[in-house]
């Protein structure tokens, strides 16, 4: 306890921040990180007798209509056991090796999630993985927060490798937060991998596709690239999602 509370000063010395502790609730402090787009919580959990969980908490500050949220995503590693299943996350592959060989991933009602793992974003998660001697991290990503849970052994927590989690951390969330922030228009485009065309038909103009179409990130539904920028959201009114992503696809001759 004493080397865990003696890292945490040392931290907010170097680094500034917030330390906080409710008696009631808190077996050990916490501290609170604010800068203009993100408050970024640390605390730690018990992991047993000589391990402890150290847990990031990053939560955006943007207005809505510039982020309105990451996609429901979970990534534990391999070889752990979910604690509390929960329905509707599903297992699903990242079509990314490296990521489907270290993790069990899961994702809301099983959707594809390809296009939220592009290189920046796996790179940064393959970092936090291997940061510290101990390979592993836990990551639960949706809403408007991304939360990351990595073990230590007790007396290996320093302030140097919570400043180092501290900045992976953040790299991993300052590329989530690009990647899904809305431009100007109100329309945002992320790159993925190949993809199947599941449909022959725009569903703004009802036209046949004769170049590659561009897909809702939420409901996968194909739409010609200029019939998106018109609408500037997807065309299916359950969904309305806001952002598309490109896809290598092959369309069939006529």
């Amino acid at each position: 306890m004493n080397r865990l509370s003696g890292a945490l000063r040392e931290l907010v010395r170097l680094d500034g921040g917030a330390q906080v502790r409710d008696t009631y609730t808190d077996a050990f402090p916490r501290i609170r990180f604010v800068s203009a787009d993100r408050v970024v919580w640390l605390s730690f959990s018990r992991a047993g007798l000589r391990e402890v969980r150290v847990n990031l908490v990053l939560r955006s500050l943007l207005e809505s209509d510039e982020l309105p949220g990451f996609p429901s995503l979970e990534m534990h590693p391999g070889w752990m056991t979910r604690e509390a299943p929960v329905p509707w996350m599903r297992p699903v592959q990242s079509c990314d090796a490296a990521l489907d060989a270290r993790f069990a991933i899961y994702s809301q009602n099983g959707h594809p999630v390809a296009h939220v793992l592009p290189g920046r974003v796996r790179d940064a998660i393959l970092r936090l993985h291997y940061s510290q001697r101990k390979p592993g991290v836990s990551l639960v990503i949706g809403g408007r927060s991304v939360g990351v849970t990595k073990q230590f052994v007790t007396r290996a927590v320093t302030a140097g490798r919570l400043r180092d989690l501290l900045d992976s951390g953040s790299f991993l969330f300052e590329e989530l937060q690009e990647q899904f922030r809305i431009d100007p228009r109100g329309v945002q485009e992320v790159h993925s991998g190949a993809a199947s065309l599941r449909e022959s038909h725009c569903r703004v103009c009802g036209e046949p596709f004769e170049s590659a179409p561009v897909f809702c990130v939420t409901c996968e539904t194909p739409h010609h690239r200029d019939c998106w920028d018109y609408l500037g959201r997807c065309a299916i009114f359950a969904c309305g999602a806001v952002r598309s992503t490109s896809r290598q696809i092959e369309l069939a001759s006529a």
